[in-house]
């Protein structure tokens, strides 16, 4: 029961990340960079660091590939890049204290993990049209400033959620 309820919390993440990105768009209110929201990725840092490590990376494999099917034009990148990236972060919980600001940090280091190997990985494939300077300078800032925000907001009530989750899976 628990494993649906985690699908349910990401799968809305997922679809509010893509309508987030429509509605809320930095072109329509004339700016010139590119937002782009991966809170999918946020709850599965969150399911890592108070769930099960093991069960995010399922889930990032699952929600990888959907972000690949519905979003994207090539197969497996995110599919790939996704639980990687939750691999590598959710890493850290050994060897750090988990605090907020470290589960910050970890997030949105995630986000810049997960925003670089995708562009690698489209950049090998020819898939890519900025260069590289663009991309840390016009797509990154952006991008982390977005998603660190938005991790504020959702900390407190997703790890409260993911928490008792937790300790009811343990009841029973």
């Amino acid at each position: 029961m628990t494993l649906f309820f985690l699908i349910l919390i990401l799968f809305v993440f997922f679809i509010f990340q893509g309508t987030a990105m429509d509605v809320f768009s930095a072109e329509w209110f004339g700016f010139q960079f590119a937002d782009v929201p991966h809170f999918v990725l946020i709850g599965l840092v969150m399911i890592a660091v108070f769930h099960k490590r093991s069960t995010a990376i399922v889930l990032a494999v699952s929600f990888g590939l959907l972000t690949d099917i519905i979003y994207t034009n090539v197969l497996g990148v995110y599919g790939f890049c996704l639980p990687i990236t939750v691999y590598l972060v959710t890493g850290l919980n050994r060897l750090l204290h988990m605090n907020i600001f470290v589960i910050f940090f970890m997030a949105v280091f995630s986000v810049a993990i997960l925003e670089m190997s995708v562009y690698e990985i489209y950049s090998l494939i020819g898939n890519v049209n900025m260069d590289l300077s663009h991309f840390w300078t016009v797509r990154m800032p952006p991008v982390l400033i977005l998603n660190g925000v938005a991790l504020i907001l959702l900390f407190y009530p997703l790890r409260n959620l993911i928490l008792k989750l937790k300790n009811r899976e343990e009841d029973e």
